[in-house]
């Protein structure tokens, strides 16, 4: 995450994302983001679902603790045994677990901050 707000934050690091990944990054934020830690204890009372791999290499589990603590209550808590770090311990069996845990929890037709939460049709999921 360092390499990252440092392509992202200084001048150098946004001319050699463009130079060298071919990608153009907009200015700096005009202050750091928020700590995850502040923005999971602002999400209560809705719903959050935390998922965590045990042989996650970038974070270790006392962070993941720490989040989960900040979040009180409202927070479903999960330590994935055997997972690592975010997409790349993935797993279609996680991917389905958590879709339910989704869906049993947020239910049907509930209203979003942009309306109904509608699903999409069996044809447009992926892997159908």
């Amino acid at each position: 995450m360092r390499r990252v707000h440092w392509l992202l934050e200084t001048t150098v690091g946004r001319r050699l994302g463009a130079r060298v990944m071919g990608v153009r990054l907009a200015p700096p934020w005009p202050s750091n983001p928020p700590a995850p830690v502040q923005l999971v204890s602002a999400i209560a009372p809705t719903p959050l679902l935390l998922v965590h791999g045990d042989r996650d290499t970038y974070f270790p589990l006392e962070h993941f603790r720490t989040l989960a603590q900040a979040a009180g209550p409202a927070a479903t808590v999960w330590v994935v045994p055997g997972m690592g770090h975010a997409e790349n311990g993935m797993t279609a069996p996680l991917a389905e677990r958590i879709g339910r845990w989704a869906r049993d929890t947020v239910g049907r037709g509930r209203l979003c901050e942009h309306g109904p939460v509608i699903p999409a049709p069996a044809a447009a999921r992926p892997g159908r």
